[in-house]
């Protein structure tokens, strides 16, 4: 949608980041796990998805959406986008595994990584 944006310049490719962006940062859970599910519900609380994916805290999930709130950031120089990126990167790095690695889930309220 950037790339459709920066080419073609339509108001819908616009309007569509902007959702996009809105997204991003109303769906960040709150700290003291402020990362992002793999799913959400209506009101935005973590949910099941696939019968392997229960509600929880998602490391992945959450890397790939500080690169997007990055890349909308770069298109956009929006600088409330980057305002959840420290929070984010603060639980990441102390979610980590003794191994430098994540769970692949980490439970809601306890951070254990679940698998």
């Amino acid at each position: 949608m950037i790339e459709a944006d920066t080419y073609y310049g339509n108001r819908e490719f616009a309007e569509s980041l902007r959702k996009v962006a809105r997204f991003l940062m109303i769906s960040q859970l709150p700290p003291p796990q402020p990362g992002w599910a793999q799913q959400h519900n209506e009101f935005l609380k973590p949910k099941w998805a696939r019968s392997f994916e229960p509600p929880s805290v998602c490391p992945s999930a959450t890397v790939d959406n500080i690169n997007s709130l990055i890349d909308l950031y770069l298109h956009t120089h929006r600088a409330e986008l980057l305002e959840p990126i420290p929070n984010a990167i603060r639980w990441l790095k102390a979610s980590r595994l003794p191994n430098g690695k994540w769970g692949r889930f980490l439970e809601l309220g306890t951070n254990k990584p679940l698998y």
